[in-house]
């Protein structure tokens, strides 16, 4: 009786402990330095608050699509643009910097592992934006990222940026909006929303963390 009680109370510690970790998402002295400059950036960048985003109708927050959700609904249906949560493929979009729109329904399943995703205007090639995919190149070390062009005509409105905008930067149920794009408000959602993977046990919570990721820090 003795014994299991013990395991009990060193696997609730030990979960604890992975849990509230005190190692968070690591930043070199240049990420630092622009997480400093965060606040300023964003007022010159017009950038709003990171909002909170509400779940999607129906309980289907985290539905797989073609197992709850037969289909992939149309964008113009989730709660924000672009996604925060929602039905989404099983399986998750891969870390990195892309220059053409990957699979939408498979980037929000990388949301639900704790990634961030610097949605870009499919026309952003000012030295900004090409700070941004720079700084996020190579993805081993940022494994928890996406940059990519938010381009999906196929969806109407709902498939471009919201207008004025040119960079949007996402998490599970939450969002920022930027008219311009910039570096630093990049390096500062990906800081405090991404979590970076983790073997034991998950999910994982780094401290700081600011965000709400069902699955953080599963691999993407």
């Amino acid at each position: 009786m003795f014994t299991a009680g013990l395991v009990v109370v060193l696997g609730a510690a030990t979960f604890w402990l992975y849990r509230t970790s005190t190692a968070p998402v690591r930043l070199t002295a240049e990420g630092q330095r622009l997480l400093a400059q965060a606040p300023t950036a964003a007022r010159a960048a017009g950038c709003t608050g990171v909002r909170v985003v509400a779940d999607y109708a129906g309980g289907l927050d985290r539905a797989h699509i073609g197992d709850a959700v037969r289909e992939p609904p149309p964008l113009s249906t989730y709660p924000s643009t672009p996604p925060a949560s929602g039905p989404h493929d099983p399986s998750p979009w891969d870390a990195g910097v892309v220059q053409d729109p990957p699979p939408v329904y498979r980037t929000i399943h990388s949301l639900e592992h704790g990634a961030v995703i610097a949605w870009l205007a499919p026309n952003a090639s000012d030295p900004a934006a090409s700070a941004v995919r720079a700084y996020f190149q190579p993805a081993a070390d940022h494994d928890h990222a996406i940059v990519a062009p938010y381009d999906y005509p196929q969806d109407g409105p709902a498939g471009a940026l919201p207008p004025g905008r040119s960079m949007v930067l996402v998490a599970w149920h939450r969002i920022q909006l930027c008219r311009d794009v910039s570096l630093a408000v990049a390096v500062a959602f990906y800081r405090w929303y991404a979590t970076p993977t983790r073997s034991l046990p998950l999910p994982w919570k780094p401290a700081g963390y600011r965000g709400e990721a069902p699955e953080a820090g599963f691999t993407i």
